[in-house]
């Protein structure tokens, strides 16, 4: 048993230990319990990083095999604010992508030796090494993104739910102010559930990403796009993250459904699927 395959492990253990003790404290309440997630989550950020890094030198170090990439997104997808959170089941529902990124890695790592550098991404030169980083950096950002966005969309349903409840009894209670509570009716509410903080770290690097890959085939090609399969899936998960921005207007629904959908794209490319 390797280090790099002892490492994954022990985060995939402590991930589980989050989960399970957020929804303990969402249950009992434990005091304290939302500063011990968050020192759990910073100590699997670590976890992970070494790993991924023992994991490389382990490998090919002329290629970017699947082992490290997807410790390394998990990594990304785990790391926490720099404050405590004082929601535990959002910490739980965050790191569920980094989790399942973690117990991929686990499968992948047991497979046989000769596997381990299937669909290892090799590197021609330092512009395609950085290239290839930046989309896996993408995919792990991407990762965080999906994580925050299920936290805060299953917030946005309970919070609605508890308003509706408290509008429907003032109603009843109340029937002389109805125009007063249509006013503030919690069913005209469509506040949005995107992460804006991950969601335009997440969009801005991947525009650097596009830029980049454009000027290289420019460059080296003469061409600005070249038609490959991640390039394709790297440029869709752009424009319909641009399409997100630029209809913020409309329905919070709607802007939700397309950064979920290309934060998953973005993910499922930088882990080569």
């Amino acid at each position: 048993m390797t280090p790099g395959l002892i490492l994954i492990g022990t985060a995939g253990g402590v991930l589980l230990t989050i989960i399970g003790l957020a929804l303990w404290d969402s249950w009992r309440h434990i005091p304290g319990a939302p500063r011990a997630l968050w020192i759990l989550r910073w100590t699997t950020t670590i976890i992970l990083l070494m790993g991924a890094l023992l994991a490389w030198q382990e490998g090919d170090s002329q290629s970017l095999n699947p082992v490290p990439r997807l410790m390394l997104m998990a990594a990304l997808a785990t790391g926490p604010g720099l404050h405590p959170h004082s929601s535990s089941l959002s910490s739980a529902l965050q790191v569920l992508p980094a989790l399942a990124l973690t117990e991929i890695s686990l499968l992948w790592s047991a497979q046989p030796s000769d596997l381990s550098g299937v669909s290892g991404a090799e590197f021609g030169n330092g512009i395609h090494s950085a290239i290839e980083w930046t989309t896996v950096l993408c995919g792990g950002l991407g990762a965080r993104t999906l994580g925050q966005v299920l936290s805060q969309l299953v917030a946005w349903i309970s919070s609605t739910e508890r308003e509706l409840g408290s509008w429907s009894d003032e109603e009843e209670g109340e029937s002389e102010s109805v125009s007063t509570e249509q006013d503030s009716d919690p069913r005209e509410n469509d506040s949005p559930v995107v992460p804006d903080s991950s969601s335009t770290t997440t969009y801005a690097l991947l525009t650097l990403l596009i830029s980049a890959m454009t000027l290289v085939n420019l460059w080296q090609r003469g061409t600005l796009w070249t038609g490959t399969t991640d390039g394709t899936r790297l440029v869709g998960a752009w424009l319909i993250w641009s399409a997100a921005w630029l209809i913020s207007r409309s329905p919070s629904w709607l802007q939700t459904v397309l950064i979920t959908g290309a934060a998953l794209l973005l993910t499922l490319t930088a882990l080569g699927i």
